[in-house]
C-alpha cells in the first residue's frame, strides 16, 4: 500500500518521543515500512525516515518552539491561547493542502493528528481515510460529528472498547477497534525487578493528568521509595513548582526529562518493583503501561478509561476503583482511591519470590500475546482490504 501518514506537530515523531501519539505513529510507520508499504510521513523535521519511509516536514521544529517569537508574546493569556490555536490550525490546513496536491500517490490517508481541523476536512480527499482516535470521544469527536457530520470516506479507529462504546453520531460502518501495539525488540524483560516504585509519563496538568501528584501521596503514605520521571509540559511548570515539588521527601527521587533526550525505558521500568499509574483522566489507551509490562514490571493503576482493558487484575498488576462514588468494576482490591492504591502496592510487596516472578512473567507474556505492533498492523492490513472491497 501507498500510505500518507499525518502525525502530530507537538513533538518529533520518533520511537524515543515523549508523546504517546508520536510513539504510536513511529511504531506503526516502522512496521508498515518493514512490510514494504510505501509511507510518506508528514511530521516535524528530524522525525523518523528510512527505507520505504519518506519524511515530508510539516514544520521545521515542534510547534511550541515557535512561541518564543515576539508575535506570540502578549500579556493576556487569552490572546496567547487564541494566537497559538490559530497557528496550529493554519499548519494543519496547509498540511491538508499538501496532501490534496499529492493525493494520486496514495491508497490511504492515515490521520493521526488528533486535530478536528484536519479530521473534519478529510471529506475533500477522494481516497479512504483512517483517523486514529487518540482522544476520548466526548472531548473531541462527539461534538464535531454531531455539529458537522462525520466524513463518509473516513473510518475512525479506536484503540479501546472504552472509547468505542462512548462514540456518538458516527455510523457503525465508519468506526472500528484496533488496540495499540508496541515494538518489543528494544524492551527487555527483567525477571527480578527492584524494590522501588516507578512513575513515568508526561506531566500535563490539568489536560491529561497522569497522576504524578497521587503517586507521590501513595509513596509518602507507605514510606516507599518512588522514582518519578517525566517530561514537564511548558504550561505545567508552575503546577509542578506549587503542587509536586513541595511533596518531595527523602524517599522521592524526581527527575525532569528533556524533550530531546532519549529515555532508557529498560532501566526505568525494568528496575522497578511496580509501575504506579493513578491516572486522573479517562485514559484513551496508555502505551506506558504496555512498556512497563513488556519489561516485566506489573502495573497498579486507577480503573479509568482503557486501563481495565490493558492490565489484567491480579495477574499483571492491580486495578483500583478511583473512589467509593466512582466504581468501575469488581476488582481484587476492594478499597478505593489512595487507600486502594496503597493496598494494591502492599499486595505486590507482600508476594513471595515465586509468586512475584510469575506476575512479571505474566506481564511480558500478556504484551507478547495481545499488544505487539505486528498484531496491530495485521489488523490494519485487514481493514485496508475490507475498505477497498
Amino acid at each position: 500500500m501507498r500510505l500518507a501518514v499525518a502525525s502530530l506537530i507537538y513533538k518529533l515523531t520518533t520511537p524515543e518521543s515523549k508523546g504517546g501519539g508520536e510513539v504510536w505513529v513511529s511504531n506503526f510507520v516502522a512496521e508498515s515500512a518493514r512490510r514494504n508499504h510505501q509511507v510518506d510521513l508528514y511530521a516535524i523535521e528530524g522525525s523518523l525516515q528510512g527505507q520505504n519511509i519518506n519524511l515530508i516536514p510539516s514544520l521545521n521544529k515542534p510547534v511550541s518552539e515557535y512561541y518564543d517569537d515576539n508575535f506570540f508574546r502578549r500579556e493576556s493569556l487569552m490572546t496567547f491561547g487564541r494566537l497559538t490555536g490559530e497557528f496550529t490550525s493554519t499548519v494543519y490546513t496547509r498540511l491538508l493542502d499538501s496532501l490534496h496536491e499529492r493525493l494520486e500517490h496514495y491508497d490511504f490517508i492515515i490521520d493521526s493528528t488528533a486535530s478536528p481541523v484536519f479530521t473534519f476536512n478529510t471529506r475533500r480527499f477522494k481516497k479512504p481515510v483512517l483517523t486514529i482516535g487518540h482522544d476520548p470521544p466526548d472531548s473531541l469527536y462527539n461534538f464535531y460529528a454531531k455539529t458537522l457530520g462525520w466524513p463518509s470516506n473516513n473510518t475512525i479507529i479506536f484503540p479501546s472498547q472504552y472509547q468505542y462504546a462512548r462514540t456518538e453520531n458516527i455510523p457503525s460502518s465508519n468506526k472500528a477497534i484496533v488496540p495499540h501495539g508496541i515494538e518489543l525488540v528494544s524492551l527487555r524483560a527483567n525477571e527480578q525487578g527492584g524494590e522501588h516504585l516507578a512513575w513515568m509519563s508526561r506531566i500535563d496538568y490539568p489536560r491529561q493528568d497522569k497522576g504524578a501528584h497521587e503517586a507521590i501521596l501513595v509513596a509518602n503514605k507507605l514510606r516507599r521509595e518512588l522514582r518519578i520521571t517525566g517530561l514537564v509540559e511548558s504550561e505545567t511548570k508552575s503546577y509542578v513548582e506549587k503542587a509536586i515539588k513541595p511533596l518531595i521527601t527523602s524517599n522521592i527521587i524526581f527527575e525532569e526529562q528533556d524533550a530531546g533526550t532519549p529515555t532508557d525505558k529498560n532501566l526505568i521500568f525494568g528496575s522497578a518493583k511496580l509501575f504506579l499509574f493513578p491516572t486522573q483522566w479517562e485514559e484513551s489507551f496508555g502505551l506506558v503501561m504496555l512498556e512497563s509490562m513488556a519489561c516485566g514490571t506489573p502495573v497498579v493503576a486507577y480503573a479509568r478509561g482503557a486501563v481495565p482493558e490493558i492490565v489484567v487484575d491480579g495477574e499483571t498488576g492491580f486495578v483500583v476503583n478511583p473512589s467509593d462514588n466512582d466504581i468501575r468494576g469488581e476488582f481484587a482490591v476492594k478499597k478505593t482511591g489512595i487507600d486502594g492504591l496503597c493496598e494494591a502496592v502492599e499486595r505486590v510487596y507482600a508476594m513471595g519470590k515465586k509468586e512475584y516472578e510469575q506476575m512479571r512473567t505474566n506481564c511480558r507474556a500478556h504484551v507478547e500475546k495481545h499488544f505487539t505492533v505486528e498484531r496491530m498492523v495485521d489488523q490494519y492490513e485487514e481493514l485496508y482490504e475490507k475498505i477497498l472491497k
